[in-house]
């Protein structure tokens, strides 16, 4: 006997559905473990910051410098390590946006450009996590003011070089510029889920966003 036309096959497309709905969860804790470790790296970053406009123990440094601060505390080790699985965590969820389109951005020039940038931020955060792991395992890293004035001085001895680092600055100030006006706005809202809030979560969230 032939098969039922009203039975449905079990297409990889299906098995592929299943597969996604199965890691789900895993998925989304996942990334949230990864916002939370980046939220942590930029924190370290902050607090050097204040520290260095005091006058007090501290120095300016970039999320590598802030590794190397990690490191040198107490139990370092061990926070480097779960650091590093939540940073790894941060990069697949940008991997992810990129592919599958979770913040629906679209296929338009914009969405085309904003999904290229998710991946850019994966290549950031993957290198953190190897700059981690480097750390661990006690191989010299360059400290991030050393690696960053080399940078610039290689860039500076190129053909258009200084024309590369104002532009480049010029893209951090105006990205600064976005990030403010989208707290003052208030429009960084609309990605949270008020139906899934109570009134105080959702002021708070307002206040310190």
């Amino acid at each position: 006997m032939g098969e039922s036309p009203f039975v449905k096959k079990d297409t990889f497309g299906r098995k592929l559905h299943r597969l996604k709905e199965r890691t789900k969860p895993f998925v989304v804790r996942f990334s949230r473990f990864g916002h939370v470790a980046q939220g942590v790296v930029y924190f370290i970053i902050g607090i050097l910051a204040i520290q260095t406009a005091f006058g007090l123990k501290g120095d300016l440094v970039t999320s590598q410098g802030a590794l190397h601060t990690i490191a040198k505390q107490p139990f370092g080790f061990l926070i480097l390590i779960v650091l590093a699985v939540g940073l790894s965590g941060y990069a697949f969820w940008q991997i992810i946006s990129a592919i599958f389109d979770p913040h629906h951005v679209g296929h338009g020039v914009k969405g085309v450009f904003t999904r290229l940038g998710y991946l850019v931020v994966a290549a950031f955060y993957i290198s953190l996590c190897v700059s981690s792991v480097k750390i661990l395992l006690h191989a010299h890293v360059h400290t991030s003011g050393k690696h960053y004035q080399t940078v610039s001085a290689k860039l500076l001895s190129y053909p258009f070089g200084q024309t590369i680092i104002a532009l480049t600055g010029i893209g951090v100030i105006i990205f600064g510029i976005g990030q403010v006006y989208w707290a003052l706005s208030g429009r960084f809202l609309k990605k949270l889920k008020k139906n899934e809030m109570s009134k105080e979560e959702w002021r708070w969230s307002g206040h310190i966003g």
